[in-house]
C-alpha cells in the first residue's frame, strides 16, 4: 500500500518517514504506531482515494477498556437493587416520623412519685441476717443493706461466750417490710450455784437457756443417784464461757479383777477368798515378793474403767512381815500403801484415761516373805467399758 507515493497530501515530507515496512509504520510527528496510513493525526489526505485508517491500540490499552467494561456491566446490573433498597429505607423512616408507634393499655407502665421516694428511703429493701455479729458490725450491715435510716433498737440479754453480740433480730432476715428493727445484744452471763445435787436434766436445761453447749463427763460413783451433778467447770458465779463441763454421777457397773487376765506377771496369782485383818473377803489378788524381787501383775484396760476399788492388807494365814503394795497407770504412780499383818486398808484409784494398769507389791526386809493381798478387787466403770476389758481376757 506504501508503495506509491503516500505523502502528497501529507504534511511530513517522504524524507522524514521511517521504518515503514508492508502496511505498518510511525508517524513521526506524533510518534504512533499506524496501520495503512496515519490517520491517528488526521493529517493524511492522499488525492484521488480515500483510505480507511485503522489504528491498533496496544495491548495495555485493551486490557485497561475491557476492565472497565466489566465495572460499568456491574454498575448496570446491580442498579435497581440499589434503588429499591433506598426506597425502604426512605420509606420506613418517613413512617416512623409521620406514624408514631402507639402502645395498648396493658403494656403502658404507670410511675407513681411516691415509689421513687420509697426506694431512696430504703423502707423496702429486704432484711439482712446479723445474728452473731458484734454491734457495730450489724450497724454496718443494715447501713448497707439501705436500712440505716430505719429506726434501730437494742436490749440485752445475760449470755454464754462472748459479749456485744447479736442474739435475736426482729424482722427476721429476708423480711420485705422493714418499718423498724429491734436487736437483742448479749452481756456476760454467770454460771449458776444452784446446779451442784441437782439432777442432769435441770443443770443442762438452765445452762444451755443461756446459750452454752454442755459438755457431759460421767463419774462413776454408787453412793449417790445416777446422774445427780457432782461438780460444774468453771464453778458457779464464774462468767459463763461458750462450753461448761458438768460431771454427773452414775453407779455404773464393776468387773472383779480376779476375772481378768494378765498380760504379765511374776509371783502373782488370784484367790476366791482369804482373811484379812480377821475379816473374810471374796475373789481378791495374792502377791509374793521377796527382799530380792517384786511382785507384779499387769492388766490391759484401754481406757475402760474409771476406778480401782480394793481393800489392801496380807493374809493373816500365809507370809510374814510387811510390804508395800503400789498402782500405777501407764508407767505414772497412782497410790502407794503399807501393809502388814493385822492390817487392812480400803484403797480407791482413779483409772480414768488409763491404757495400762500395773499392781506392784515389794518388801524390803530380806527375813519378811509377806503374802500382799488386794481383797475384793473390781474395776469400775460403763458397761460398755468393762465388756471391753472382759474382752480381752
Amino acid at each position: 500500500m506504501f508503495g506509491r507515493n503516500p505523502t502528497s497530501g501529507c504534511h511530513i515530507g517522504p524524507d522524514r518517514r521511517e521504518g515503514y515496512r508492508g502496511n505498518q509504520g510511525r508517524c513521526v510527528a506524533r510518534s504512533i504506531r499506524v496501520v495503512v496510513g496515519c490517520r491517528a493525526c488526521r493529517q493524511c489526505h492522499l488525492p484521488g482515494r480515500r483510505r480507511t485508517l485503522k489504528f491498533r491500540r496496544s495491548t495495555a490499552d485493551l486490557a485497561e477498556r475491557s476492565r472497565s467494561s466489566r465495572l460499568l456491566r456491574v454498575i448496570v446490573a446491580l442498579r435497581w437493587p440499589a434503588i429499591v433498597i433506598g426506597l425502604l429505607v426512605v420509606g420506613a423512616s418517613l413512617t416512623y416520623v409521620f406514624a408514631p408507634p402507639t402502645g395498648s393499655p396493658d403494656s403502658i407502665v404507670e410511675f407513681d412519685p411516691s415509689d421513687l421516694v420509697a426506694a431512696q428511703s430504703g423502707s423496702t429493701q429486704p432484711m439482712p441476717s446479723v445474728l452473731g455479729l458484734d454491734r457495730d458490725v450489724a450497724l454496718t450491715v443494715l447501713s448497707d443493706a439501705g436500712l440505716g435510716s430505719v429506726a434501730t433498737t437494742f436490749a440485752e440479754k445475760p449470755a454464754a461466750g462472748p459479749v456485744g453480740l447479736i442474739l435475736t433480730q426482729s424482722p427476721s432476715a429476708a423480711a420485705a417490710s422493714v418499718d423498724e428493727i429491734e436487736l437483742t445484744v448479749s452481756i456476760p452471763a454467770t454460771v449458776p450455784s444452784t446446779l451442784i445435787g441437782s439432777d442432769e436434766r435441770t443443770a443442762r436445761t438452765a445452762l444451755e437457756q443461756s446459750g452454752a453447749v454442755v459438755q457431759l463427763v460421767r463419774a462413776v460413783d454408787a453412793s449417790v443417784p445416777r446422774g445427780q451433778v457432782l461438780a460444774v467447770d468453771p464453778p458457779a458465779g464464774a462468767v459463763m464461757p461458750t462450753v461448761v463441763t458438768v460431771t454427773v454421777a452414775d453407779p455404773g457397773d464393776a468387773l472383779s479383777l480376779a476375772s481378768v487376765s494378765t498380760v504379765m506377771s511374776s509371783s502373782f496369782s488370784t484367790v476366791s477368798s482369804v482373811n484379812v485383818n480377821g475379816g473374810a473377803l471374796g475373789s481378791s489378788v495374792e502377791l509374793s515378793p521377796s527382799a530380792r524381787s517384786s511382785a507384779y501383775g499387769e492388766y490391759s484396760l484401754s481406757r475402760g474403767a474409771v476406778a480401782l476399788e480394793a481393800i489392801a492388807g496380807t493374809d493373816d494365814r500365809e507370809g510374814t512381815g510387811s510390804g508395800t503394795i503400789t498402782v500405777f497407770g501407764d508407767g505414772r504412780e497412782l497410790t502407794s500403801v503399807q501393809v502388814g499383818l493385822g492390817q487392812s486398808t480400803p484403797i480407791r484409784v482413779d483409772l480414768n484415761g488409763v491404757m495400762r494398769l500395773r499392781i506392784e507389791a515389794t518388801t524390803t526386809n530380806a527375813k519378811d516373805n509377806p503374802t500382799v493381798i488386794l481383797g475384793d478387787a473390781k474395776l469400775l466403770g460403763s458397761t460398755e467399758g468393762l465388756n471391753l476389758i472382759a474382752g480381752t481376757r
